[in-house]
């Protein structure tokens, strides 16, 4: 009997080790269609070329990844491989993004980017510290919804340190700006530049302040309104002032007191531009140029130009998910964002990163180092603080 039963379960398990790949085949492809579908899109987009491409192509499985599509279009330049992007992303569905886009913005960036190659895009829009908390709930429970997210610079420079982007190079990085690729995997793609803003009814031509440290003028008591959080703003004028003014520290430190000791403190930019523009106060210290254009355009006697330099710009970047779902969509548009998508902007009021769209003249301008600011954010955010508290605090 019990040779019987011996004989028995060896021909079971020759039966199971016969059928086995066909008796999962079945269950892989449930899976892929529910939980991975876009990854099995990727892939199925991808393999026409193994069959077509010759030596070298890669398989649907190899080019299911950001790297591997990467590969794939190496080498390859302007229409031939946006095209080639193209095909690769057709069956596999919206791009899904994850951005802090305005939606004017937004409405305007997306049809563009379908217009212009035939892909749709899936948008999760929330603020930029919302989004970074969803990536990292989404990695932490092992599935991120997202093929690439654009989002504040900070943001990224904090994600970046969980290991989910794919570093990339654009192909037209000739045209951008210096700077815009960013440590730990991510590109600038616009930019928020602090400017010195007046008043202009309110400040005389010959009367504008021209330097950083002419903020410190008592004429400017009870004139001069601040943001309270812009804590990155005064750690680049500060380290500007000792670095290449030859200020000492305690000097540096004597500018900013001067400065704090006679002005207002106001939380948000906008709620800075609306007293400036109103003439409640004279001059802003580091209200975004883009918004000052906006303000001037419908007629409020505002202005930052000329500049007070250097000046200082904070960027909104871009990155590629590590386990983008479409990651040829991904790249798409990745790269399409920094060389088409760009042109969209000045009619936006948003500072390009491609250098031919500038509209900061012959200014001195300067990208912040934002994984340095990161690193040092706690000991700059507290003196920052410090130094708000000295003045006055206008309430919300």
């Amino acid at each position: 009997m019990k040779k019987v039963v011996t004989l028995i379960c060896s021909l079971l398990l020759i039966m199971v080790a016969c059928g086995e790949p066909e008796a999962q085949q079945p269950e892989a492809s449930q899976e892929s269609s529910s939980s991975v579908a876009p990854q099995a899109s990727a892939s199925a987009a991808v393999e026409p070329a193994a069959e077509g491409g010759g030596e070298g192509s890669p398989s649907g499985e190899e080019a299911s990844s950001v790297e591997a599509v990467l590969a794939q279009v190496e080498g390859m330049q302007g229409s031939e491989r946006r095209d080639e992007l193209i095909r690769l992303a057709a069956d596999s569905g919206a791009v899904k993004l994850y951005a802090s886009m305005t939606p004017d913005v937004g409405e305007v960036l997306l049809p563009a980017f379908e217009e212009d190659t035939g892909v749709p895009v899936e948008l999760f829009r929330a603020d930029s510290d919302s989004v970074r908390i969803r990536l990292r709930q989404e990695a932490d429970a092992g599935s991120i919804g997202a093929d690439v997210v654009e989002v504040n610079g900070i943001e990224l420079a904090l994600l970046s340190q969980d290991d989910l982007f794919v570093p990339h190079e654009p192909p037209n990085i000739d045209e951008l700006i210096d700077g815009v690729v960013q440590p730990g995997g991510w590109t600038a793609t616009r930019l928020n530049i602090f400017t010195v803003a007046v008043n202009t009814n309110e400040v005389a031509e010959d009367e504008r302040p021209q330097t950083y440290q002419d903020l410190a003028d008592p004429g400017w008591d009870g004139r001069l309104v601040m943001e309270m959080d812009d804590q990155i703003w005064y750690k680049e004028v500060y380290e500007y002032l000792v670095a290449e003014e030859g200020l000492t520290e305690e000097q540096a430190d004597q500018v900013f007191a001067d400065m704090a000791e006679g002005a207002a403190f106001v939380s948000g930019h906008s709620t800075m531009r609306q007293l400036l523009m109103a003439g409640e106060y004279a001059v802003a210290s580091s209200d975004y140029s883009y918004g000052i254009v906006q303000a001037a355009a419908e007629g409020a006697p505002v202005d930052w130009q000329p500049p007070v330099e250097p000046l200082f710009a904070t960027p909104n970047g871009i990155a590629l998910i590590k386990d983008a779902t479409n990651p040829a969509g991904a790249v798409l548009f990745y790269e399409w964002w920094l060389s088409d998508g760009q042109e969209h902007l000045p009619d936006l009021a948003i500072d390009a990163v491609r250098a031919d769209l500038q509209e900061v003249g012959e200014a001195d301008l300067r990208l912040v180092d934002v994984a340095d600011y990161v690193a040092e954010a706690e000991e700059w955010t507290t003196r920052y603080h410090n130094l708000a508290g000295t003045g006055e605090i206008v309430p919300e």
